[in-house]
């Protein structure tokens, strides 16, 4: 019933009669206690080993759980929940990685643990596994051979039973099929070509089922035929703004009624005015401690089904 989508042609004609799919209705965030740039796992980490203030990370992370709050108080997310962080973990805090929640048909949560690409990385998949536990939500994990990497690289269609997924650098094509069979969903690839953009959620940025922001620059030419197969609306971001200041790695989310909420992290003038343009209530906060280790604000929660 669910497969991956590699053809173009079939993806377009198809797609629209996917079935339905609620949004998150809220957040899990880390807190930054370890959080740190100990090794360079990404073209952002070569400057910055050992270069993070600690205490903006942390006054930057309160900015951004009371953003997420006034989403809460607007009723657009419905809760957030917080873990903390563990010592000698210092990436936890980029929690959209080693996790992914989904809801099964039965309307039932699951949630796929990563096999991240770096072995420092997959203790923290142990912690939510753990954490994960406790709540009473059931888990799956791939062999460990084949790499996935959560959020991160697996992001929601709005409103339908559909993942796009990013891969070439840290997840595999070969996780598709297991991801599409595990949560009950369709699965449409994209390959990923620039190291700069080594996870999906650095160069595509859902806006709602119509609208997306991308950078060119990250995909080879038959994922932007998929991007424009499935969206009215295809905004591009400058390379520059993409690569400084994380613009895609901005979170959009909608309210019952529609309403589109943007948290961006600063700096970003061209994604701004397009979210402006599409009727977006844009806050902003600065994330420059975060981008030091190649993250920002859509690394920093996983979403979540509670009701």
């Amino acid at each position: 019933m669910y497969k991956v989508w590699i053809d173009v042609n079939e993806l377009r004609d198809s797609f629209f009669g996917w079935s339905k799919m609620p949004e998150p209705t809220g957040l899990l965030m880390v807190t930054p206690k370890y959080f740190d740039v100990v090794d360079v796992k990404n073209p952002y980490m070569l400057e910055n080993v050992g270069n993070v203030e600690a205490d903006l990370a942390e006054l930057q992370w309160n900015h951004l759980q009371a953003a997420f709050m006034e989403l809460k108080e607007a009723e657009v997310i419905h809760h957030i929940e917080t873990l903390e962080g563990e010592d000698d973990l210092e990436d936890m805090v980029f929690c959209a990685n080693p996790v992914f929640e989904w809801l099964l048909e039965d309307h039932q949560p699951v949630v796929l643990l990563s096999n991240m690409r770096h072995e420092r990385r997959q203790g923290e998949v142990e912690a939510f596994k753990q954490y994960f536990a406790v709540q009473g939500i059931k888990t799956r994990q791939l062999p460990e051979e084949i790499k996935v990497e959560g959020n991160g690289d697996l992001i929601p269609h709005p409103g339908i039973r559909a993942v796009w997924m990013g891969y070439g650098f840290r997840t595999d094509l070969q996780a598709a099929e297991w991801v599409a069979n595990t949560i009950e969903a369709h699965v449409i690839p994209l390959k990923l070509i620039s190291h700069d953009f080594y996870h999906l959620d650095t160069c595509f940025c859902v806006i709602d089922a119509e609208n997306v922001a991308i950078c060119t620059e990250a995909f080879d030419e038959e994922s932007i035929r998929k991007i424009m197969a499935v969206f009215t609306h295809v905004h591009e971001v400058p390379l520059k703004e993409a690569k400084e200041h994380f613009a895609l790695n901005s979170l959009i989310m909608r309210s019952p009624s529609g309403q589109k909420y943007g948290i961006l992290p600063t700096g970003n003038e061209t994604l701004k005015e397009i979210l402006t343009d599409l009727d977006t209530t844009v806050i902003e906060v600065d994330t420059s401690e975060y981008i030091k280790s190649g993250g920002s604000v859509y690394c920093m929660k996983a979403f979540t089904y509670r009701k």
